[in-house]
């Protein structure tokens, strides 16, 4: 366990990219690098339902979930603090939104939905507006509220750990397809539905912000990272099949209206979205981004990326998440790129050993 005051002035600097070292969770396992509270992925999913079952494949309901099947979890993991959160992997936002989500044991996730979208076809037309369910918001708040009064004592809290953002939102209430038809054939309308779904994601993100406790003066994001003010995460997957043009044009200005709710927002990226890095770093309000470096089909290699999280890094933070490096692939990162801003947070697994290398 690393010394509290070290670790929370260390993050404060690392928010302003003056920290003189980076931030670094480097661990020697089989596993992924993410710690999920119901889900360890060396052995596959494990969401603990209610009534003690482990859930199969099939719609989740959230009468069949309840707080005290929570997991805890180690109080610091490295640089970096390790908080107790919702259950992970729910896509909570989308159930928030009117989306049954789907449990699926062999592919070890918990689905918002499969691509098609439950609203008709001409949603545009019809003049529809996303209902919240109270029952998944207060099933989520209720669920924050209790890891806070029962492990709040030993450990941080945090927002959970998936909070998709508006586009993503959008996919599953309209389906894949009807995101992009809707930005080329019917602006105006998809416009204001991702405004309305932004408004409806600072509001959930808020909600959960009221009932955890601050800690020493400050908040800590779901990937352990203390900040002096309100945290919070954003996700836009959905961004990735769209063209930096539309992604300026139609999403650009909702990321920044989630910034803009809190002191200290982190958006999610994945590797296919590196078309998007100079604008997702342009909002000016953004605290920082984080990057899942998936490896290449999914995305460039890893001599490729370091120019593209060079350009990211003298604007925002980042926070570089890896499934497995070599020991020299960390070194060509620690060596590339500047301390100031950076958290690589990552498990080390030699060459040949697993599918998840990076080709240099």
């Amino acid at each position: 366990m690393r010394n509290v005051e070290d670790l929370t002035e260390l993050h404060r600097a690392w928010w302003k990219l003056e920290n003189d070292r980076p931030l670094l969770n480097i661990a020697y396992r089989e596993h992924f690098p993410w710690t999920w509270l119901q889900s360890d992925h060396a052995r596959g999913l494990e969401l603990v339902l209610k009534d003690g079952s482990l859930a199969e494949d099939g719609s989740l309901q959230p009468e069949m979930l309840a707080p005290e099947k929570m997991h805890s979890t180690p109080f610091t993991r490295g640089d970096l603090f390790l908080p107790v959160m919702p259950f992970g992997k729910i896509p909570w936002m989308e159930a928030i939104c009117g989306v049954t989500p789907q449990v699926s044991v062999k592919g070890n996730s918990i689905w918002g939905g499969f691509g098609q979208g439950i609203w008709p076809e001409e949603w545009w037309k019809q003049g529809l507006e996303p209902e919240v369910d109270r029952e998944w918001l207060n099933l989520l708040v209720e669920t924050t509220k209790y890891c806070a009064e029962r492990f709040s004592d030993h450990f941080v809290i945090a927002q959970t750990s998936i909070m998709r953002g508006p586009v993503d939102i959008m996919a599953a209430l309209v389906g894949d397809r009807n995101v992009i038809v809707g930005m080329y054939r019917h602006a105006e309308e998809t416009r204001r539905l991702l405004h309305r779904l932004a408004d409806i994601c600072i509001m959930v993100m808020k909600a959960q912000n009221e009932v955890i406790p601050s800690f020493r003066g400050g908040y800590v994001n779901c990937w352990g990272i203390w900040a002096p003010g309100t945290v919070t995460r954003n996700q836009e997957d959905g961004a990735a099949y769209v063209s930096p043009t539309l992604y300026r044009q139609f999403i650009q200005p909702v990321d920044r209206k989630i910034a803009q709710a809190f002191d200290y927002t982190t958006i999610h990226l994945h590797a296919s979205h590196h078309i998007h890095m100079d604008a997702v770093t342009d909002i000016p309000e953004l605290g920082a981004v984080e990057v899942n470096l998936e490896p290449p089909p999914y995305g460039p290699t890893l001599s490729e990326w370091i120019p593209i999280l060079k350009r990211m890094i003298r604007k925002k933070p980042l926070i570089l998440q890896a499934w497995y490096l070599t020991r020299r692939q960390i070194d060509m990162i620690l060596r590339e790129l500047p301390p100031q801003g950076l958290c690589l947070d990552t498990y080390v697994q030699e060459a040949g050993e697993s599918y998840y290398i990076y080709k240099e």
